[in-house]
């Protein structure tokens, strides 16, 4: 368990997977999928069940108070008075993050309980061993806000442990050949000028054609401009370009389709034909046709990316299969607020995620 690669915890953390993931639990202004069954018949600690998994208000206090910890190490406790793009408080933005973590969490336990997949001696005592440097960590103001035991958290780590073995089972038979070529980072420069204008509401407003016609005749000017010998490329695209960056390194599928196309047929050094997108008219200039450093950490990119769609599939699979009930009075009642700085402290040693990625990785 010790040499295990733990990405199975990453999707969980990562707001990546808020998109690809449909079946979250989460309230306020969520859709909540067809499966979701809101009931009664909760206790006063239980904020959701998944089949008969249940997760509880300690449980989603200790989630709280990390990421209150985390967002107030980056942007300062002024981060508070925002509101998310959907138009929640951060408070409320946070609570729904934190829940839907811990409902992903539950349905891949469930998943490994399925599978047989249990942990061994030396994986329990790993958690045992991160249970105890949390639990020691943290203040006893924090303890009784949490209604938090030793146990607990021994069983809030378990969890992850079963996740990461999960994971790491669904995954094991995946080593995909990639190629260099599939996998090739290239490095242009490019002068962009844009077709259209954004409106004070940030609404995209496309040029007329007469317009139009006037930004390419500009983008042919400067086309014959950039290829005439010892023209600096750099130069005229910074003092010209309606885009702030002229230099991008990018590999296949990353970038829009008829950019990409005309970048990796350059050689290295060309410049490419003036060319239209959604974005406007572009001309392109070949830095380099293959990084080798970078080619490689593509690859490794490419491969985990496989083996996390591999994952998912079989989580959505299952997450579609399954009920699950959210006590909205509980819910409700909970709020970001209530964590005081006391509570939170100075937390850079003992963020209950690190401490699982330090034990499971020594």
């Amino acid at each position: 368990m010790k040499n295990i690669s733990h990405k199975v915890i990453k999707l969980i953390m990562t707001l990546v997977l808020v998109g690809s993931i449909s079946t979250s639990l989460i309230g306020c202004g969520i859709d909540l999928p067809d499966k979701v069954i809101i009931t009664t018949g909760f206790t006063q600690n239980e904020v959701f069940k998944v089949e008969d998994s249940i997760c509880t208000r300690s449980e989603l206090m200790v989630y709280l108070v990390n990421l209150k910890s985390r967002y107030e190490q980056v942007y300062g406790k002024a981060i508070w008075d925002a509101r998310s793009d959907k138009g929640l408080t951060m408070s409320e933005s946070v609570k729904e993050e934190a829940v839907s973590r811990l409902f992903r969490l539950k349905v891949i336990n469930l998943m490994a309980e399925g599978r047989g997949v249990t942990l061994d001696e030396d994986e329990k005592a790993l958690v045992r061993a991160a249970a105890d440097i949390y639990y020691d960590s943290i203040n006893e103001k924090e303890k009784e806000l949490c209604d938090i035991s030793r146990s607990d958290i021994e069983k809030m780590y378990t969890e992850y442990a079963l996740a990461d073995k999960l994971y790491n089972l669904v995954i094991a038979d995946i080593n995909p050949e990639i190629s260099d070529d599939e996998a090739r980072i290239i490095t242009v420069e490019h002068i962009l000028l844009k077709t259209y204008d954004l409106d004070p509401n940030g609404k995209k407003n496309e040029f007329d054609e007469e317009k139009k016609n006037t930004v390419r005749a500009k983008a042919n000017e400067l086309h014959e401009l950039a290829i005439e010998e010892g023209a600096d490329f750099e130069s005229l695209a910074r003092n010209n370009s309606d885009d702030d960056n002229i230099t991008y390194s990018f590999g296949k599928g990353e970038m829009d389709p008829v950019f990409e196309t005309a970048a990796f047929d350059l050689a290295q050094g060309e410049i490419s034909d003036v060319l239209e997108t959604e974005y406007g008219y572009h001309i392109i200039k070949c830095i380099s046709t293959f990084d080798r450093d970078e080619t490689d950490a593509n690859k490794l990119k490419i491969i985990e990316e496989r083996k996390n769609s591999t994952f998912l599939g079989e989580y959505d699979a299952y997450a579609d299969s399954i009920t699950r009930s959210l006590n909205n009075k509980l819910f409700d009642k909970i709020d970001i607020a209530d964590i005081d700085s006391d509570v939170t402290g100075s937390r850079e040693s003992n963020d209950f995620f690190e401490i699982y990625e330090e034990v499971f990785t020594k």
